[in-house]
């Protein structure tokens, strides 16, 4: 059953009186959780602020999955993904120069990237060390 469906499913439940407050409240977060799900991009980020403590919060929906974070550890998530988008292409740089500028095979270049990755991430100052980034 798609998120769709599964939205009118939980609404026909909820237009129906229902006497157990508890199933109410449980029938009700399913819909909100459904409903957040229910984007049709692959990524999506609604901000809140929780009922509970008053605190902002992000809706973070990403190929079908929910989570909520505080805006301190959306951000430490985003520097690590920008961190590991900066690496990912200083790889691949090295690996086109390495083919194109010393004539190293794919499999020679691929090879050498991985030992410098396993170099960089024992260096002490590596931003992978220090900030928690992928390699």
């Amino acid at each position: 059953m798609k998120h769709p469906e599964r939205l009118a499913a939980i609404e026909a439940l909820l237009a129906q009186p229902i006497s157990d407050p508890t199933h109410a409240q449980a029938l009700r977060e399913a819909h909100q959780i459904l409903t957040r799900l229910s984007t049709e991009r692959a990524f999506e980020v609604t901000t809140i602020v929780s009922h509970e403590t008053g605190e902002g919060k992000l809706d973070v929906v990403w190929c079908g999955q929910l989570t909520q974070m505080s805006p301190a550890d959306a951000r430490a998530t985003a520097w690590v993904l920008v961190e590991a988008a900066a690496v990912a292409e200083a790889e691949a740089m090295l690996s086109r120069f390495l083919k194109e500028s010393l004539g190293q095979s794919g499999e020679a270049a691929a090879v050498m990237v991985r030992e410098f990755r396993r170099y960089r991430e024992a260096d002490p100052q590596s931003l992978v060390q220090q900030k928690g980034a992928p390699s």
